[in-house]
Parts: C-alpha cells; structure tokens; sequence
C-alpha cells in the first residue's frame, strides 16, 4: 500500500517541467521497469542552482525525483 506521505511528496511539482535552459540534461530509461526521467540542472561554479524534471515513471520514481530536486 502505498502512504499519504509518499503520495504528498510524488505530488510536489514545482521543479517538474523541462525549461529547456541547463548547463547539463540526461535521460535515463529503466530497462527493468520502463520508468524513464530526464534532469536539467544549472551548475555554476560546481554548485546545482537549478533542478528541473520529467519522468514518466511509477510514484516511487517521481517521489525521488520531486525530493531530489529540492
């Protein structure tokens, strides 16, 4: 069973969606599952100013997606 707090967190969107303005982008496919995430982030100076995603995977993916890119 999947929990509310898991569900809350999946449900975080506010780093979701590609802006198309990143230092660097990588898609990565699961070819177990199917899960499929693409990141851009802005990196200056070696730190991460921005985190930007789009998955098309399960609640656990975008739940690691969503906490990561806060």
């Amino acid at each position: 069973m999947i929990s509310e707090e898991l569900i809350k967190i999946a449900s975080n969107t506010s780093n979701e969606g590609l802006k198309n303005i990143y230092t660097f982008k990588t898609t990565a496919k699961n070819t177990l599952c199917g899960d499929k995430i693409t990141i851009e982030l802005i990196i200056d100076k070696s730190v991460i100013k921005s985190m930007k995603y789009e998955t098309n995977a399960c609640i656990y993916c975008e739940a690691s997606a969503s906490l990561l890119s806060q």
